[in-house]
């Protein structure tokens, strides 16, 4: 299983931690963030499969696919 490092990004504290739960209801699993302040943004690092990223990249262009289509 390979993992790839992805994060989310806010400008505020709590802006990301509305983005940390949203992102984690999006992908349905809970993931252990590492919270990042560079002095502007706040960022949280997680670590994803990759498999699941490629899984969902396929779906989302298959429904994008299907759309222009039509």
């Amino acid at each position: 299983m390979q993992q790839l490092p992805s994060y989310v990004k806010a400008k505020t504290a709590e802006g990301l931690k509305t983005l940390c739960m949203q992102n984690s209801i999006k992908k349905d699993r809970y993931f252990k963030y590492q919270i990042v302040f560079d002095g502007k943004f706040w960022f949280a690092w997680y670590e994803e499969d990759a498999s699941d990223s490629l899984q969902a990249d396929i779906k989302a262009r298959e429904i994008l696919d299907g759309t222009n289509k039509q």
